[in-house]
């Protein structure tokens, strides 16, 4: 019975440990938190074309060449348009204004300063709806003459010009039935060769429209995700009824408590004594014609000590004879066990 009783104050002692973590992870967590929902996807493109007209030539055979079609040689080039096209899906509602810019720089610096130089080819405007384009002329020959003239007046040969577009969108619009108020850049560029050097003529950006909304806040409850006001109620009829049962158990035990605690400090009080009066106490059996054996041949060199007296060597054993108290010790043999009697 009492180690029934024993083994339920255990659990009732481990009960009390196992609520009183869970109820100290959740005392002070919110009922309900704001989490970050996202309610829709959007995608912004931005994509630059061009058209170079070309003269006569038999590497083509025609004189119009589209991006996709083929290597423009700048021998052949006499005119060029680029065109760029901005298009946003799954929003709604949509209104906007965009600006592109055009800037002339040294593709290669290498020691020399670097530098840029805005071209007179800026376009503008305003958009309603999904999608909008824009066409400018690159005059090459205004392009080249101002690299020349960069040149001389610097001094420094640059080796290839660059031109360089910066188109930058505002958007207002819905997604999702949330607002959306989001910026696009785009940086394009084109160096300008014995052939066009295109680069980052293409641009796909992805974001997400969220929203704050209020849930119910959980904690992890023995592998369970159990609502926080759930959690904290639980815990804390789970810490009361634990220690109830540990309280009332220690009450009916209380006997073998007292018993328990008198035997620990009766085995301190000897564990005390024997440190204090160890080299003391000497180890004996006592044989029923009241001889008094000695365990170790140490206590008997003690013995004959402290009473004075001599040591008196037999055949089998050591005795130290204290008038009618005999002391014996007998001697061991070679494999240290004592010899019979």
């Amino acid at each position: 019975m009492r180690e029934i009783l024993a083994a339920l104050l255990v659990i009732s002692v481990a009960g009390m440990v196992v609520w009183g973590a869970v109820l100290f992870d959740c005392y002070d967590e919110p009922d309900r938190i704001k989490v970050r929902e996202k309610r829709a996807e959007y995608v912004q493109k931005g994509e630059m074309n061009y058209t170079a007209f070309l003269a006569p030539n038999v590497i083509y055979g025609k004189e119009e060449l589209s991006k996709g079609e083929g290597v423009v040689y700048t021998n052949l080039m006499k005119e060029m348009w680029v065109e760029y096209s901005y298009e946003i899906t799954n929003c709604e509602s949509l209104s906007g204004t965009y600006v592109m810019r055009t800037f002339l720089y040294p593709s290669e610096t290498r020691n020399a300063p670097s530098w840029e130089k805005e071209l007179p080819f800026t376009v503008s405007g305003s958009f309603n709806g999904k999608s909008w384009s824009e066409s400018i002329k690159l005059d090459w020959g205004y392009v080249l003459n101002l690299w020349k003239t960069i040149q001389e007046e610097t001094g420094y040969r640059y080796g290839k010009p660059a031109v360089r577009f910066d188109v930058d969108v505002k958007v207002d619009g819905y997604a999702g039935g949330t607002p959306v108020h989001d910026k696009f850049s785009h940086t394009m560029s084109v160096v300008y060769d014995k052939s066009l050097i295109f680069e980052n003529m293409e641009k796909d950006e992805v974001k997400g429209v969220f929203a704050i909304r209020e849930v119910e806040n959980t904690v992890d409850v023995f592998g369970v995700d159990t609502p926080v006001s759930s959690a904290r109620t639980v815990a804390i009829a789970g810490f009361v009824l634990s220690s109830i049962s540990a309280v009332s158990l220690t009450y009916v035990m209380r006997g073998d408590f007292k018993d328990a605690i008198a035997e620990l400090r009766a085995k301190r009080r000897l564990s005390e004594f024997r440190r204090k009066y160890g080299n003391m106490i000497v180890g004996v059996d006592i044989r029923d014609n009241g001889a008094i054996v000695l365990k170790d041949i140490k206590d008997m060199g003690k013995l004959a000590f402290e009473l004075e007296k001599p040591i008196l060597e037999t055949e089998k054993d050591y005795r130290v004879i204290d008038g009618e108290r005999l002391y014996m010790c007998m001697k061991t043999n070679k494999s240290g066990e004592n010899n019979k009697n």
